[in-house]
């Protein structure tokens, strides 16, 4: 993955390849209040109008299992202290 997040207060352009080949730029929103110096968890917004989720790969079978992810799919989890950068563009 090349391409922009913010780093301290430096932004990087990042741009990645995702969802069947598709390149897209991403634009870093913001990271988990509690990860200290690590990136993850993390948000970022697509130029698609759209938002990718760094987070913890879910292993649980269980969880898995009531969740009945496709194959071309995944599921992360992530702090419920991330909502707040949940909001619109602009807000």
């Amino acid at each position: 993955m090349l391409g922009v997040v913010r780093t301290g207060r430096r932004w990087k352009r990042i741009h990645a390849t995702v969802h069947w080949g598709a390149r897209v730029e991403l634009t870093y929103v913001g990271k988990d209040p509690g990860s200290g110096n690590d990136n993850c968890p993390a948000l970022y917004r697509t130029d698609r109008d759209s938002y990718i989720v760094q987070g913890w790969r879910v292993t649980d079978p269980a969880a898995l299992a009531e969740l009945a992810i496709p194959d071309h799919e995944t599921c992360v989890e992530i702090p419920a202290r991330m909502l707040p950068l949940f909001r619109p563009v602009g807000g």
